[in-house]
């Protein structure tokens, strides 16, 4: 049976924990500038956006070396 739906986690590194941690960091900054912005389309688009970037960025966590 496949784990299509994720039912276990990997146990992330510490050095993932905290990319992760500096990816929603940022995320949360860029989501306070968004914030300054005229309610609208436009800036309904740019938060989905955000989310999902934070979303697959954080799912494609993986340390390298």
């Amino acid at each position: 049976m496949s784990d299509r739906f994720r039912t276990e986690y990997r146990q992330l590194h510490p050095m993932e924990v905290a990319l992760v941690k500096s990816i929603k960091t940022k995320a949360a900054e860029m989501e306070a500038l968004f914030e300054q912005m005229t309610a609208g389309r436009e800036k309904a688009l740019a938060l989905t956006n955000l989310e999902q970037a934070v979303m697959w960025a954080t799912k494609g966590i993986g340390i390298t070396g």
